[in-house]
């Protein structure tokens, strides 16, 4: 995987996602809402180049490196 620069949101969001929570469970987890999780999860989606969180999950679930912006 080449580098891909998150923020500390998508890092929470990414956590969640590949530890298999759902959407309502990772808002309630992080402390969001609905609303702002799609946004993130949108964002999330698109710096990894995957299409949904099952190919997110499939593809790095197995071991990854997050780099954050500071």
């Amino acid at each position: 995987m080449n580098n891909v620069w998150l923020t500390e949101r998508e890092k929470q969001v990414f956590e969640q996602l590949v530890s298999g929570r759902t959407n309502k469970q990772t808002a309630e987890a992080i402390g969001i809402t609905i609303g702002a999780l799609s946004f993130h999860k949108t964002q999330l989606l698109r710096k990894l180049r995957v299409k949904n969180s099952e190919e997110l999950v499939r593809k790095y679930a197995g071991g990854y490196e997050i780099k954050l912006i500071k």
